[in-house]
C-alpha cells in the first residue's frame, strides 16, 4: 500500500469534535493504524488535556477497511488518571464516530487511486 493510499484513507477520517490532532500512522501485523488525540474538556467547559488513542483497521480481501479495535495510549490507562478519562465516555465515543465514518464512506482501497495492497 502506498503513502499516497494512505495519506488520501486519513483524510477522509473524522477530524474537529475532540479530534483535533493531525493523524499520524504505522503498520503492524498486516493492520494499518492510525495515531490521533482527543482534545478533553472538563464540567466546566474548559479544555484540560489530550487523550492518545490509535484506530486499528484491517484491509479485508475485497480492499474494504473495517475497524478491528481502538486503543488508548499507556500513560492514560494508569489508575490514577484512568478514572478522570473513563468519565468522558470517551472510547464509546470514538468507537460510534469511527464505525459510523467507515460504514457511511463505504470506505474500500478502490476509492483510493486503485492502488495495490501490499501488508
Amino acid at each position: 500500500m502506498t503513502e499516497q493510499v494512505i495519506d488520501d484513507l486519513i483524510e477522509k477520517m473524522p477530524s474537529g469534535s475532540g479530534i483535533d490532532c493531525d493523524y499520524s500512522w504505522t503498520k503492524s501485523n498486516g493492520k494499518l493504524i492510525l495515531h490521533n488525540s482527543f482534545h478533553n474538556m472538563n464540567d466546566g467547559g474548559y479544555y484540560d488535556g489530550y487523550s492518545e488513542f490509535k484506530v486499528h483497521l484491517i484491509l479485508k480481501d475485497d480492499g474494504e477497511w473495517i475497524l478491528d479495535k481502538i486503543r488508548f495510549a499507556k500513560s492514560i490507562t494508569d489508575p490514577s488518571t484512568y478514572r478522570k478519562y473513563s468519565n468522558y465516555i470517551l472510547l464509546d465515543y470514538l468507537y460510534d464516530t469511527y464505525i459510523w465514518n467507515i460504514e457511511e464512506r463505504n470506505l474500500k482501497v478502490g476509492d483510493f487511486n486503485n492502488a495495490m495492497v501490499d501488508f
